[in-house]
């Protein structure tokens, strides 16, 4: 399974695998312009908690969270923080 959203400054992209009968894995990239929001939603989200102060990403982070959906199945969230596009940062020309 895959779907795909543009948001407010940025993509959220989610790819589905079935790993057992009731155990499910989808990873979920963030990804969008620089200083929107990315690393915060992430944190907040699989640590439950936010930092005034991140530094930027370079590169990618990684976050795992764990969803017990039901009494019988279990939701693993692989959340892919993407550091922002080439393109669009200050000094480099859109394509």
């Amino acid at each position: 399974m895959t779907a795909a959203g543009k948001g407010a400054g940025g993509w959220l992209c989610l790819l589905g695998i079935k790993m057992g009968h009731n155990d499910h894995m989808f990873k979920v990239l963030i990804i969008g312009d620089a200083t929107v929001g990315k690393t915060s939603l992430v944190q907040r989200y699989a640590n439950d908690s936010f930092n005034k102060h991140y530094k930027s990403t370079v590169g990618v982070d990684f976050a795992l969270k764990v969803v017990q959906w039901s009494e019988s199945e279990t939701v693993r969230l692989q959340l892919w923080d993407i550091a922002a596009w080439l393109g669009s940062g200050p000094g480099v020309p859109a394509p």
